[in-house]
């Protein structure tokens, strides 16, 4: 019998070495964020193991069966499955009803070594900490000022001008031949209590008043309504930093409607138990807060957290819109949150600010959104290269007020 040639043995190992590079990566990030990330951190260990080199450890479809139902493996006396059950103190992993296909394409993800959490985008507005937007602020507030101070002392040499004119003109037809004697402080206002009428005196310092009053006003009417750096206590003393900073929880574990939706979604009781049902105490506040939120699961009542993020009734934001097809991070708005121990509003959520990133960011049509939707234009937009929001209609007003 032929025995098989070197090439062919060759071609068996690279096929078995890259069959699971092969699976949809970008597929198997998505599963791992929404179902694993909440219990398993690529690196370290967390309530469960460190799944780096997990296919190394373990054969293929002992993992599936393992995934998609771990306490059948446990109870059936798997070694292997009953060692980890009780190394990792007997918190029993939920089935997860996930085809092979899909396990395979997260192992993939695993083993391509995963992504770093997301950071918000830097040198721009929308990425900047919340004192240098504090700062900034500051700073276009004294230019407001500055300018303001500066018409005030162009509008008092103004009238100077114009007073000290009109006084030259009767010093002449009073005084033909005289020289003008120039600037006197008692001729001056001799001059005026002669010619200047009470109510012409009253019409201009009242103009000079309400221009003064409708600048401050101006200045004033700048903050209403922007909230920024709002940051309310919550019944819950839930800690971001510790969720998504240390443990690496994906923000759409929590908020699920944050690629499909309007709006994000603040997480149900239900989420929160799928892994405070057996982690019953926290490194900060012990067992207290975690004790609220199983509390709430066992009345069937849900926790009353405070919206932070508010915006006025007549602004439209579509949260799928720009995480889903603009492929914009979380920070980009709300800033660091994944080291916010208590969260606040990062940004102004300002008109302008709003405007000012349309302004800037640039379409990205690699994703299958854009794809769909400009099929026939899409090699004629491509080939354009860096086309910003503001050129698809990201600065029309129907856009965000209809």
């Amino acid at each position: 019998m032929k025995r098989p040639s070197l090439f062919v043995w060759l071609a068996a190992w690279l096929v078995f070495s890259f069959s699971l590079t092969a699976q949809d990566v970008e597929h198997g990030k998505k599963i791992f964020q929404q179902n694993c990330s909440a219990c398993h951190k690529l690196g370290t260990r967390l309530v469960g193991p460190d799944l780096v080199g997990v296919t190394q450890r373990r054969d293929l479809d002992w993992i599936i069966r393992f995934v998609q139902n771990s306490q059948e493996l446990i109870k059936s006396g798997d070694e292997i499955a009953v060692k980890l059950f009780e190394e990792f103190n007997k918190v029993p992993m939920p089935p997860q009803p996930l085809s092979e296909q899909d396990i395979k394409d997260v192992l993939a993800y695993i083993e391509a070594g995963g992504t770093s959490a997301a950071k918000a985008a830097q040198g721009s507005p929308a990425g900047m900490s919340a004192e240098a937007l504090k700062k900034a602020a500051e700073a276009e507030l004294n230019k407001v000022y500055k300018i303001v101070v500066g018409l005030m002392l162009l509008l008092i040499v103004f009238l100077l001008l114009a007073v000290g004119h009109l006084r030259r003109q009767a010093w002449d037809v009073e005084h033909p031949g005289e020289p003008y004697p120039g600037f006197d402080l008692k001729g001056w206002m001799a001059f005026c209590s002669r010619y200047a009428s009470p109510a012409a005196m009253v019409v201009i310092l009242g103009g000079v008043g309400t221009l003064v009053l409708a600048v401050v006003l101006y200045i004033l009417a700048q903050d209403i309504g922007l909230q920024q750096g709002y940051a309310p206590d919550q019944p819950v003393k839930f800690s971001h930093e510790l969720h998504a900073g240390q443990l690496s929880i994906d923000c759409q574990y929590c908020h699920t409607g944050v690629e499909k939706a309007k709006n994000a979604n603040i997480p149900s009781v239900n989420i929160c138990m799928n892994c405070h049902k057996y982690v019953t105490e926290g490194p900060k506040y012990g067992t207290k807060e975690i004790a609220k939120v199983r509390a709430a699961a066992e009345k069937g009542e849900p926790i009353k957290w405070v919206r932070v993020h508010n915006l006025p009734e007549h602004a439209y934001f579509s949260h799928a819109q720009h995480v889903k097809a603009g492929g914009i991070e979380c920070q980009t708005c709300h800033g660091p949150v994944e080291t916010m121990e208590k969260v606040r509003q990062h940004a102004t959520l300002e008109m302008k600010w709003c405007i000012d990133c349309h302004k800037r960011t640039d379409v990205k049509f690699d994703n299958p959104y854009y794809k769909a939707t400009f099929r026939e234009h899409y090699d004629e937009i491509k080939a354009h290269n860096k086309i910003k929001v503001a050129d698809l209609g990201g600065l029309d007003c129907a856009r965000c007020h209809y």
